[in-house]
Order: structure tokens, then C-alpha cells, then sequence
């Protein structure tokens, strides 16, 4: 059961891992070639092209972290907030893949910082999964809604399974809900003892975490798949 559920994490991380094709716009976003794409724009080249896997010139920039060329297509109006393949905007690539000063301009620009992809996959969800604990921190301050939810485990639980103190401090500390049950029915306290994740479930004790039986026995009951959702 954990190696399929670690699998399905790095599964939803790693999708969309593409590379873009040669020589294109596309390309100099990738390698940060900021001449190239100055000129391809003055060529008349659209600043919303969409490439391999749908790929715009801003979700690869985002992605292979050229701060540069970010701010450019940015300026040119590139539209922060479009959709790939697989339904994840520049910003759930910048989170996933760990730029926070990317992440910033992003936002700035307007970028949804609740944006789900066709996995229901937050921008919240991809940093803790990835361990970004700044661009957590980041988001949070953005106002993100810290318990969203629709695809797989919570932030908060996806710092169980991955082990990251900080990260679940970070949540708690941020009134994620200790209690929200999983799929399964289980607990964040439950998935602490699950996994042996002792200084988190520490953590969740201090936050009022409660094993699944702990609450039934409460009287709170057995209820069925709890997270938040929009």
C-alpha cells in the first residue's frame, strides 16, 4: 500500500515532463536564449504558442527557472494562467519544480494560486510534495486555501508520507485541518503512526491531531472521505 501510494505521488509529479522540440520560441524559453526569444516576438511569433504537450513559452521558462525570459513574455502579456495537456498552469510547474522568485512573478501577475490540473493537483500540493518549503511559505502568504483539496492526499499528508518536518510544521502552523480524513477514512495522526513519522505526529498532537478511533470514540463518528473541496 505505501509503495503504490508514493508511486501515484511521483506519478502526478512527474507527469508532463517534456522537453520542447528545436528551434522555436519554445527552445529559447528553455535554455534562457533571451536574444532568440526577443526576436522571435518581433518576428511576430505568439507569445501564447503552444508547443509539444501544449506547452507555452511561459510554462517552460517557469519550469527550467530562466527568471529572465519569464519576466519578458510576462511583459509581453503572455497569459500566466494557461492550461497544458495536462491542465497545469506555468505556476504548478514553477511550484513543482521549485523557483519561488519565479512563483513571485508569477503571482504578481495574477496567477491562481488555487489552480487545480486534470489530477485535481494544487500548486500547494506539487511544493510540498516536492519539498519547497519557501514556496509553501510563499503561497500561504498569497492567501492560498491551505486545506483545497480534490486529487490524492493533502499537503498536510503528503508531508507525512514524505517525511517533512518543516513542511507539516509549516501547514499546522497555518491551521491546516489535523483532523481531515483521507480516502481511507484515515487521519493525519493516523498516517503519522502508519508511516513512523514520530516528530509529526508530535506535531500533530501539539495541533489537536486525533487517530480515526480517537474521534469515534468522541462520539465524532466514522465519516466517509473528508477533504475540502471547490
Amino acid at each position: 500500500m505505501k509503495h503504490l501510494l508514493l508511486t501515484t505521488i511521483a506519478a502526478a509529479l512527474l507527469v508532463g515532463c517534456v522537453t520542447a522540440p528545436h528551434n522555436t520560441i519554445h527552445t529559447s524559453a528553455q535554455t534562457g536564449d533571451i536574444i532568440a526569444v526577443k526576436q522571435f516576438l518581433a518576428n511576430g511569433a505568439d507569445v501564447d504558442a503552444k508547443g509539444v504537450s501544449e506547452w507555452t513559452p511561459l510554462h517552460i521558462a517557469a519550469q527550467f527557472g530562466q527568471k529572465e525570459i519569464v519576466e519578458l513574455l510576462l511583459s509581453n502579456d503572455a497569459n500566466v494562467n494557461a492550461k497544458d495537456l495536462w491542465g497545469k498552469t506555468p505556476l504548478n510547474r514553477a511550484a513543482e519544480f521549485g523557483s519561488k522568485t519565479i512563483v513571485e512573478l508569477l503571482i504578481a501577475k495574477g496567477a491562481d494560486v488555487n489552480t487545480k490540473d486534470k489530477q485535481g493537483v494544487t500548486p500547494l500540493q506539487y511544493a510540498a510534495l516536492s519539498g519547497r518549503r519557501e514556496i509553501v511559505e510563499l503561497l500561504i502568504v498569497k492567501g492560498v486555501d491551505i486545506n483545497l483539496n480534490e486529487s490524492g492526499p493533502t499537503p498536510l499528508n503528503i508531508s507525512i508520507i514524505t517525511g517533512r518536518v518543516e513542511i507539516a510544521q509549516l501547514l499546522l502552523s497555518n491551521s491546516a485541518d489535523a483532523n481531515v480524513r483521507n480516502i481511507d477514512t484515515k487521519t493525519p495522526l493516523d498516517l503519522a503512526y502508519e508511516w513512523k513519522r514520530k516528530k509529526i505526529a508530535n506535531l500533530l498532537r501539539k495541533h489537536g491531531g486525533k487517530t480515526g478511533e480517537e474521534l469515534k470514540a468522541e462520539g465524532i463518528g466514522d465519516p466517509n472521505y473528508q477533504n475540502k473541496t471547490k
